[in-house]
């Protein structure tokens, strides 16, 4: 299975425990447990989606600065998606339990956004042809007469 593939149906089952779990009533979720445990399950994928990114095995998590230079490095524009679902899945969700449900969906948004642009990179990654540079004065690559 594919980093990409795993850190969605890591951000399906966040959605899935806010739907069926948090009690949403006038914009506002009810039950702070599940608004938590959603927070991790989506900060858990979207972190295998960046280590897939970077090629590190497992879900060990790095520290922001790491993933921001390796998001400039491959597309520029996506540090500050990266920035808005960190700062809305890890702090506001995962430990404080953000009630609000425009702000939730904000962020789950934005890592749906992240993990999306990510498998881009990925599939142009496999895409790219390989070339070979050949030395001019590099005998071995010419057939012998």
């Amino acid at each position: 299975m594919n980093s990409t593939e795993r850190a969605r149906m890591h951000m399906d089952q966040a959605k899935l425990i806010l739907e069926e779990r948090a009690l949403k009533k006038y914009r506002l979720f009810y039950n702070r447990r599940y608004v938590k445990m959603a927070g991790r399950v989506a900060h858990k994928g979207m972190v295998i989606a960046l280590n897939g990114l970077l090629g590190v095995k497992g879900q060990t998590e790095m520290p922001d600065d790491v993933y921001q230079n390796a998001l400039y490095k491959c597309d520029k524009r996506m540090v500050r998606t990266f920035v808005l679902a960190n700062y809305v899945l890890d702090p506001a969700m995962r430990y404080y339990g953000c009630q609000s449900a425009k702000y939730v969906s904000l962020g789950l948004k934005a890592a749906d956004h992240l993990i999306t642009r990510i498998e881009k990179i990925q599939k142009r990654r496999l895409e790219k042809p390989v070339i070979k540079k050949v030395h001019i004065n590099d005998r071995t690559n010419f057939p012998a007469t």
